[in-house]
């Protein structure tokens, strides 16, 4: 949980002038959602495949 919360601090250090752009450019929210979302999955789908490789693996387990 540090760890997101550390990405989450150097995402909006990083991105608070990209976002800047990217306003100025759509003057819209939803587009800054949408890009904070995005790149929130990116950085957690391999976590979320861990897990649930490890429930999966562990529920195997328990069947046979």
């Amino acid at each position: 949980m540090t760890r997101f919360l550390l990405i989450a601090l150097i995402w909006m250090i990083v991105a608070k002038p990209a976002f800047a752009a990217v306003d100025l450019a759509t003057g819209s929210l939803i587009v800054q959602g949408i890009l904070a979302g995005l790149f929130t999955y990116m950085m957690m789908r391999k976590k979320w495949r861990e897990r649930l490789d490890a429930y999966r693996t562990k529920k195997a387990a328990k069947r046979k």
